[in-house]
């Protein structure tokens, strides 16, 4: 993005772990009993993940983490111009966009464009860069809501689901910016070839499936990142040690641990949530901005390298300048 537009800036974020955390030795104890569940939780790298409870709404708690960002923004609610609510399973109802119940339970009303977005566990940082762009050509002020309620999509005889997936939620506010502040560079990819690799077909019985071994989704969603971080980075004509901060799409706890070695990110760099709340789809660098911006001591001027891989496939990478 060319520095001469105008700028964003975030304006506020949170976070939402809705329901009652579930440790993996309680997954493993009452689904796998013949597997160790310390080795288990040492294997995937996640102790714990929330399960919602079962009247839980992608649109309750959207629009709960919305009124508590207007605050902490200090943004009136009918100032808000655009809604982008991401969600990886069809959130509430897939028309209409759940988006606007988000907007009506949030007693928003006439002012604000709101739609759903889906591109898998890359969908939050799509819809950044989108947020990024709409305010860089004349919107004030843009919502980004990030809604993953996975556990209501687990087939318990679905070890690989059972035991990674999770739910959370984030909010996102970007706002104008001064010149030179907010996006610096992107680079996305869709693979139509490999759309089998996590599911949820509409039917009468819908669960999340994975569809090829562990191995080779591993090794795609490290290739996916990788390609999509260099190209960042070499669009913005830097090398990772020149990058202050980094959010990264944690799907497990190995794949997160080797793409930090792989760019040699040192861990201060960073913030570890996959083994606290599991893998959480497109919440998952969405949470991990908000935990970013609420435990580091972030400066203006600084950056950070948005990763992010999904199933379909999707990648997708970005670089923000704060």
């Amino acid at each position: 993005m060319s520095p001469t537009v105008r700028g964003q800036r975030i304006a506020a974020t949170c976070l939402a772990l809705p329901g009652s955390p579930v440790t993996t030795e309680t997954l493993i104890r009452q689904a796998m009993p013949e597997r160790d569940p310390v080795d288990m939780a040492r294997r995937i790298g996640i102790d714990a993940r929330h399960f919602a409870d079962p009247g839980d709404t992608v649109a309750e708690i959207g629009a709960a983490l919305l009124r508590t960002a207007l605050d902490q923004a200090g943004w009136a609610p009918h100032t808000l111009q655009r809604l982008i609510l991401v969600n990886s399973h069809g959130g509430d109802h897939p028309i209409p966009a759940t988006a606007n119940a988000v907007l009506e339970a949030a007693g928003i009303r006439h002012t604000c464009g709101a739609f759903d977005l889906n591109n898998a566990c890359t969908g939050f940082v799509t819809a950044l860069d989108l947020a990024a762009r709409l305010v860089a050509t004349g919107l004030e002020r843009v919502a980004v809501l990030t809604v993953e309620l996975l556990s209501k999509w687990i087939d318990a005889s679905q070890p690989r689901a059972l035991v990674v997936l999770g739910d959370a939620g984030a909010a996102c506010l970007v706002e104008a910016g001064p010149p030179g502040a907010g996006l610096l560079a992107a680079d996305f990819g869709n693979d139509g070839e490999k759309l089998p690799s996590v599911t949820l077909q509409h039917g009468v019985a819908e669960r999340i499936t994975f569809g090829v071994p562990g191995r080779a989704f591993f090794d795609y969603a490290l290739e996916g990142m990788l390609r999509s971080a260099q190209t960042v980075l070499t669009q913005a004509a830097l090398d990772s040690t020149e990058v202050d901060w980094f959010v990264l799409h944690q799907p497990n706890g190995a794949l997160f641990d080797r793409f930090l070695e792989v760019l040699a990110i040192p861990p201060e760099r960073t913030v570890r949530l996959v083994d606290r709340i599991g893998s959480v789809g497109a919440a998952s660098a969405a949470c991990g901005l908000a935990e970013l911006r609420a435990t580091r001591p972030l400066r203006p001027g600084q950056t950070v390298l948005f990763v992010a891989v999904g199933a379909g496939a999707s990648r997708g990478a970005l670089l923000w300048r704060l």
